[in-house]
């Protein structure tokens, strides 16, 4: 998928989804926002878009155990 045929909700979900994955092996913020930052900024969203959605990405999974 080209990020050019996403609209931005799309790169959000998608985003929190790949952070949310991420956590079931307990990734850490630090190795989430390096494996997932670059694709993430590449496909048009902003910095601060990128880091608040990995990390809730990332606790959603977490609180729910």
């Amino acid at each position: 998928v080209c990020s050019s045929d996403l609209n931005t909700g799309d790169r959000h979900r998608l985003l929190f989804a790949a952070a949310a994955n991420l956590a079931e092996y307990d990734c850490s913020f630090e190795l989430a926002l390096a494996l997932l930052s670059e694709a993430a900024l590449d496909a048009g969203l902003p910095p601060s878009d990128v880091r608040r959605q990995i990390e809730c990405g990332l606790n959603h999974n977490r609180g729910a155990q």
